[in-house]
């Protein structure tokens, strides 16, 4: 029998091991990064969250504050076989929803081109033009007001 999807904070070393694991896979290796890479200075302070299906990690995300009252989502990866199956508006809504319990009243991310439509049907609005990643991946700085 195939297990609903989990949604959960890692907690364990073996929980934080499949979530960068899968934040490497999608978000660094298609790029030639290195194992590491996707490991945050931030990631200490950062409140993460992950969808899992029969054990195994699908989605990642993860929010901090990065200035007073404003969060900020990083490191957004849902697994290919699991895209368009509301998994990533899942984790952002959780996302969403802690930042508004620490009373920041607005959240910021670095979106990627081809995630900016799915920030714009969560009501994101574009703010601005974003780092160039790898050389290569453009993004827009995207913000909502909670």
């Amino acid at each position: 029998m195939t297990e609903k999807i989990i949604y959960r904070c890692p907690v364990t070393d073996s929980d934080f091991k499949k979530y960068y694991e899968l934040r490497w896979r999608i978000l660094r290796k298609p790029w030639g990064q290195s194992k590491g890479s996707e490991v945050n200075e931030r990631d200490e302070d950062a409140f993460h969250i992950f969808a899992e299906k029969d054990d195994i990690v699908i989605g990642v995300g993860c929010i901090h504050e990065v200035e007073e009252g404003v969060g900020r989502i990083r490191f957004m990866g849902i697994d290919d076989d699991y895209q368009k199956q509301g998994i990533g508006k899942a984790i952002v809504k959780l996302l969403e929803e802690y930042a508004a319990k620490k009373n920041w009243n607005k959240v910021r991310l670095w979106a990627r081109e081809n995630a900016i439509n799915f920030y714009l049907r969560l009501n994101y609005k574009i703010i601005g033009d974003g780092e160039l990643l790898f050389g290569v991946i453009k993004h827009k700085i995207m913000e909502k007001e909670l």
